[in-house]
C-alpha cells in the first residue's frame, strides 16, 4: 500500500509510526513539506527513509507567509526524492490568508510547476470554483494534477476526472455522514484514484478518537475496495502503478 499524503512532521513518534506503518505492509509514503514551516523536520524524516518522498508546496492557510523571492520552494524541487508541487490550492473556509494573496501565491506555485516540470497536488475548501478556473486558466492539466482529500461531491469529481485529473481519498471517506464523497468514489476510474491519511488529520472510523498515522491507510483501501467492489489486493496495484504514472518514477 501507498499512503499517498502525510504530514510526518507533525505525528508524535515519527519513527515508531513509520516502523509501524512498513509492518502493516505500507510500501510508500509521500509526505508534504511546506516551505514557511517546519521544514527541515520534516526533510530530515524524507532522508532518514529510502520510501519516503515528498511535494513541496505552501499551503493556502500560509499564503500570506510566501516571498516569491525566495528560492527555498525551488531549491526544495531540486532535492532528488521531490515527487511534486504541494499541497497548493485555495482554502476560503478558514481564511488564515486573505483571498487575494492565495490566489497570487497559487497562480505562483502552478507556474513553478510548469517551469519544474512536476505535478501538481491541490487542496481545495469551499474554494472548487475558483480552483477550477486557476487551473483551466493556466492550462496546468498537462502537468497531471491530483486533488488530495477530495471533499467535493459526485459533479466536481467530474469534473476533475473530465480534464484528466486524480482524486485521492482520505479517512473522512469512511464517516457515517460523508455520503457524498462515498458518491463520487464510486463513480471515479479507477484508474485516476489514490488513497491517502493526510495524517495526523481525519483519522478513518475504525480508529476515530486517535490521532491518525500511516498504517491506518490500510481502512481506506479496504473501504474504497469494498465501494468499488473489487478486492483490496487488486486495488492495491491498481494505485500502486498510478502513483508510478502519476509521480514519473
Amino acid at each position: 500500500m501507498i499512503d499517498t499524503h502525510a504530514h510526518l512532521e507533525m505525528i508524535l513518534d515519527p519513527d515508531e509510526k513509520i516502523k509501524r506503518a512498513v509492518d502493516d505492509g505500507i510500501e510508500v509514503i509521500l509526505t508534504i513539506i511546506d516551505p514557511t514551516e517546519n521544514w527541515e523536520r520534516a526533510l530530515e524524516i524524507v532522508e532518514k527513509y529510502s520510501f519516503v518522498y515528498f511535494a513541496a508546496g505552501v499551503h493556502p492557510h500560509n499564503a500570506r507567509l510566501f516571498r516569491k523571492k525566495d528560492r527555498l520552494l525551488e531549491e526544495l524541487l531540486s532535492h532528488p526524492k521531490a515527487l511534486a508541487v504541494g499541497e497548493v490550492g485555495l482554502d476560503y473556509h478558514y481564511m488564515h490568508s486573505p483571498k487575494k494573496t492565495q490566489l497570487e501565491v497559487f497562480l505562483s506555485q502552478i507556474e513553478v510547476a510548469k517551469e519544474k516540470d512536476r505535478p501538481l497536488i491541490i487542496h481545495t475548501r469551499k474554494a472548487f470554483e475558483d480552483t477550477l478556473k486557476m487551473l483551466d486558466s493556466l492550462d496546468a492539466w498537462g502537468q497531471k494534477v491530483l486533488f488530495h482529500c477530495f471533499s467535493g461531491g459526485k459533479n466536481e469529481a467530474d469534473e476533475v476526472v473530465k480534464r484528466g485529473g486524480y482524486i485521492s481519498f482520505a479517512g473522512n471517506i469512511t464517516y457515517p455522514k460523508a455520503e457524498g464523497l462515498r458518491e463520487a468514489a464510486i463513480t471515479i476510474p479507477l484508474d485516476r484514484l489514490f488513497a491517502e491519511t493526510d495524517c495526523p488529520f481525519l483519522t478513518p472510523q475504525p480508529r476515530r478518537g486517535e490521532k491518525n498515522e500511516p498504517a491506518y491507510v490500510k481502512f481506506v483501501y479496504a473501504f474504497l475496495a469494498n465501494l468499488k467492489d473489487i478486492e483490496v489486493e487488486e486495488l492495491i496495484v491498481i494505485t500502486r502503478n498510478n502513483f508510478k504514472n502519476f509521480f514519473r518514477i
